[in-house]
């Protein structure tokens, strides 16, 4: 038990920042805006990293303290306002609007990529091959 009282806590979480998807283990302390992250380190159990992280990774921690880090759903007004919004609310519209590109493309396909830029190209060329 730490000096606050909180028993730290190990999480087991997969990287966001490449298409590589490390695997993480993350100790964090304390609860909600409170919650503070004491270390990440690779999983040496994942079947694809093996306890392997690039520095991106170990960042991770600086975009979790980062102050202007968005924590809720924010919508841009008609005036340029960004508004906090509930998370219902967020993906009420967001799926919406994809339903509204749905029925225009009608039928061109839709996907969703992320990663690095080498790897959204060669997604995005895949499926311009594929349809």
């Amino acid at each position: 038990m730490s000096e606050s009282g909180a028993t730290p806590a190990t999480h087991k979480r997969t990287c966001c920042l490449c298409e590589a998807t490390c695997g993480l283990e993350i100790t964090t302390q304390g609860q909600g805006a409170e919650k503070q992250i004491l270390s990440i380190k690779g999983d040496k159990y994942d079947p694809f990293s093996r306890g392997y992280i690039c520095p991106k990774a170990t960042a991770l921690q600086d975009l979790h303290d980062d102050p202007d880090r968005l924590t809720q759903p924010v919508k841009k007004m008609s005036d340029g306002r960004w508004k906090t919004i509930s998370w219902k609310q967020a993906i009420r519209e967001g799926v919406a609007g994809l339903k509204g590109v749905q029925n225009v493309t009608a039928e061109i396909p839709l996907a969703v990529i992320w990663g690095i830029p080498t790897f959204i190209i060669t997604a995005i060329c895949w499926l311009v091959r594929c349809y």
